[in-house]
């Protein structure tokens, strides 16, 4: 989720336990523990092959919510020695735990159970940034700044509407997969397996993926018009075999082929070179109008291969979100 959902989740925490604490730090406090787990990003910024493997890792865990729950209090007792220890444990705590709950019901997946697992699980039920959700928050947290005498039920409605929003979402997640397993069968579609999954502007558009052995085809299904006929894209699975014997060259191949929930793949052909693009369909939205206005270039978290004609690779490029391409050329 994004920083600013988390920054309002720690200020409504922060007006909540204003008597729990009892500190003049509470705010900050509760700030800080709404970010705290994103620390790890920090490990990406020299090597962007670490932070596929951590990011959301240790310190979106259960047990990495422990540790830092215990951590944040002892370092502002040695800024104020009357900051309660237990208490701000606990309030830390219920902040880590609600970050690791916003990010869970996102499509990137989370390592909740890390180091003892490196699964990645995912609600995925929320878009990475939705304005709904974050803007209904903000504008809530500013209500209560103004309604100083409604300021304990705004506050209420606030986290409360934070964990119920999902929780709707989810709901019409689940109402659709099961309306379009009768639609598709109706049209006769094949497929093996279906998802589900939110894309720009959720509750109103999601996004479809139908899985086949070979392929993904991909559209949306929007709310406004969900008798509307589906207009399927076409992406070839990658080759896993091929990932792999990548990653015997350079890990970062098998990092991706494991953190690549929809991994596809494109072959170009150049002169005497094969280009081969990895990409994941997680990170791809299915709404022209989101690829056309917000996209430019590759794919987010896509990985190209250069390979000579006898399947030698000779360069990578990995295309971070936000940043410039990470460009390797093999000695």
């Amino acid at each position: 989720m994004d920083p600013i959902t988390h920054l309002t989740a720690g200020a409504l925490q922060g007006h909540a336990f204003r008597p729990v604490l009892k500190s003049r730090w509470v705010f900050i406090f509760c700030l800080i523990a709404a970010l705290l787990p994103d620390m790890d990003n920090l490990v990406g910024l020299a090597n962007p092959e670490l932070y596929l493997l951590h990011h959301r890792g240790i310190t979106h865990s259960f047990l990495g919510a422990l540790f830092l729950s215990l951590l944040l209090p002892l370092i502002f007792r040695l800024f104020s020695s009357s900051f309660p220890f237990w208490r701000g444990a606990i309030v830390a705590c219920v902040g880590i735990l609600v970050h690791i709950f916003l990010d869970l019901v996102t499509a990137y997946g989370t390592q909740i159970f890390s180091p003892f697992s490196r699964t990645r699980y995912s609600v995925s039920c929320v878009f990475i940034i939705d304005p709904f959700y974050t803007l209904s928050l903000v504008a809530l947290l500013a209500v209560t700044l103004l309604r100083k005498r409604a300021r304990r039920t705004l506050v209420a409605l606030g986290l409360a509407w934070l964990l119920l929003y999902p929780m709707v979402n989810l709901g019409i997640r689940t109402a659709l997969e099961q309306t379009l397993e009768k639609r598709l069968a109706y049209e006769g579609k094949t497929y093996e397996r279906i998802h589900v999954s939110p894309d720009a502007l959720t509750p109103l558009y999601w996004k479809v993926i139908l899985e086949t052995d070979s392929s993904y085809e991909m559209t949306h299904l929007s709310l406004l018009s969900p008798k509307k006929p589906m207009m399927f894209q076409t992406f070839q699975k990658a080759d896993r075999a091929l990932m792999e014997r990548l990653g015997e060259e350079v890990s970062f191949f098998g990092t991706y082929a494991w953190f690549a929930e929809f991994p596809t793949m494109k072959t170009v052909q150049h002169a005497s070179e094969r280009v081969i693009i990895f990409s994941d369909l997680r990170f791809q939205s299915s709404l022209e109008f989101v690829n056309r206005h917000f996209r430019s270039g590759e794919t987010p978290f896509s990985l190209m291969a250069v390979l000579t004609e006898e399947g030698e690779l000779v360069k990578y490029t990995y295309h971070r979100p936000g940043s410039a391409a990470f460009i390797q050329q093999m000695e």
